[in-house]
Parts: C-alpha cells; sequence; structure tokens
C-alpha cells in the first residue's frame, strides 16, 4: 500500500473517521440511523463531498456569482460555444442541478461500456471558457464523449471541476487534449487532482469510470466506507486503514493503482 499515491489519504481518512456508537467524518457527526446499509451509504457520501476534491487554489479570483446559481457561467459558456455545435445532430447541451450544485453537460456520439474519465480542476474565473476549448479539440477527434463542467459540492459557485468521459480506447487522445490545454493556459489549472486519480499534471488525473458509479470517486469512497464500517466501533485508526485496503482489495482493485478498475491495463498517455 506504500506505493500508492494515496496512501496518505486512506490514513488520514482512518484516523478521522469515528465510528464509536456515532458516526464522524473530521468531526462531523453525521445523521445516520443504525441501519448498517445506510451507515455505510451516509459515509461513503460525507466521505465523496470531504475527501474527492482537494481544497484546490485556482490562481485566479472566482467572479461574483450570478443572480442564480451556474447563471453567470451557462451565459458565458453558451457565448464560448461555437453555435454550430448547439444545432448539430446527435449534439446536446444541458443545464442542471444535482443536490444544489450546478451542472452544465455536453455529449455527443457514443461512449463504450468500458470508459474513462479525465478530471480538470479549473480557476472559475475561466472555466467555462476553457470547457469550451476542450470540448471544440475533441471534436477534431471525432470521438463521442460526454463533458461536465461542474460547481464544486462544498463551493457551489466555484464552477471549476470538469469531467469528460470517453470510450477507453480514447483516452489517449483526451489525455493529449488535456494536457495541450495545461501546456497553452497553465495559470488556468489548480494544483489538486480528484482522489484516486491517476495525476498526469497539476490539475488534470485520468481514471476508469466505473460501470455502476457515477464516478471512480463514488465508486472508491462506497469501498472506503464498507471498509471503516467493517472494521467495527472499537478499531483504532491502523485497524481501520488495514480494513479499508482489504475492502479495496477484495473488490479486485490494485491498491498502488487504484485509478484502474480490475483487470484493466495501465495508460498509455
Amino acid at each position: 500500500m506504500s506505493r500508492s499515491p494515496w496512501h496518505a489519504l486512506i490514513t488520514r481518512i482512518a484516523e478521522e473517521t469515528e465510528l464509536d456508537g456515532s458516526v464522524r467524518v473530521g468531526g462531523e457527526l453525521l445523521p445516520v440511523s443504525r441501519n448498517c446499509r445506510l451507515i455505510v451509504e451516509t459515509l461513503a457520501d460525507a466521505l465523496y463531498v470531504r475527501y474527492f476534491r482537494g481544497p484546490a487554489t485556482p490562481y485566479l479570483a472566482a467572479r461574483p456569482p450570478g443572480p442564480r446559481g451556474g447563471g453567470d457561467a451557462c451565459l458565458r459558456l453558451a457565448d464560448a460555444l461555437d453555435p454550430r455545435f448547439l444545432s448539430r445532430d446527435g449534439w446536446t447541451f444541458s443545464y442542471r442541478t444535482e443536490s444544489d450544485v450546478p451542472v452544465f453537460v455536453v455529449t455527443t456520439g457514443s461512449v463504450d461500456r468500458s470508459a474513462a474519465s479525465c478530471f480538470l480542476e479549473l480557476s472559475p474565473a475561466i472555466a467555462p471558457e476553457v470547457f469550451a476549448r476542450m470540448v471544440t479539440a475533441l471534436d477534431g477527434y471525432a470521438i463521442g464523449f460526454r463533458a461536465e463542467l461542474r460547481g464544486h459540492e462544498t463551493f457551489l459557485e466555484r464552477i471549476g471541476s470538469v469531467v469528460v468521459t470517453v470510450s477507453r480506447a480514447d483516452a489517449s487522445a483526451l489525455a493529449r487534449v488535456a494536457l495541450r490545454l495545461r501546456e497553452r493556459s497553465p495559470f488556468v489549472f489548480g494544483q489538486t487532482v480528484p482522489a484516486f486519480t491517476r495525476p498526469l499534471a497539476p490539475g488534470i488525473g485520468l481514471a476508469d469510470h466505473p460501470r455502476r458509479a457515477r464516478d471512480v470517486g463514488r465508486h472508491r469512497f462506497h469501498l472506503v466506507a464498507c471498509g471503516l464500517v467493517a472494521a467495527g466501533p472499537d478499531a483504532g485508526p491502523e485497524t481501520r486503514r488495514s480494513a479499508v485496503v482489504r475492502a479495496l482489495t477484495d473488490a479486485g482493485l490494485d491498491p498502488a493503482a487504484l485509478h484502474l478498475d480490475p483487470g484493466n491495463p495501465e495508460f498509455r498517455v
């Protein structure tokens, strides 16, 4: 486990989670019942919100929020996207909220069941424009993709988290586009990558897209929660950490490569 870039995070989670008669993460009490299944689900959600995305420190200050959550970003994104995309057959552009988090989605073509996702952490001051540039660049590769520009789960108006999902066979092309964007505009990228992704550069992470979860973070943190609960209420941090590693390996994951789904080879980037 020491070879894993996420060893320190798992150790931190084991130290900051308390299950002795109540459920606390980082000192925060979670409202859950005694039902084991509900404890796992609630704990997994709390771990995801707290640990999946680091406290990104963008180089540019965020613009003031619009009258509604995501309204300003929506207008800027519509202005930045090539108008022909919005009217082209097979392209869809949508805006919604998930638990009050603004989410903008552009989809085109099809994505295989075996898929990969690239995560970008951008400055909110220019994220919609960079997102539009990435969509335009991917269009030049003629590949199917689903691209999301999201707000932060805690800071809803910090709209700067991007996740683009493609067929796994197209992951190398996706990574090249992301890295090229960073080469041209390094100042718009943050310094962190989401948990359990493979860091390609500061602000850019790559991972397999689990078939039965929204993203790699949701899937991995569910397993982490299972391990913590399995360790029992009286377990110490080291016992909890060992139980988490066991839950990950029992699911077929390599603790040294948690960005990969079971049986998948390393990405060629």
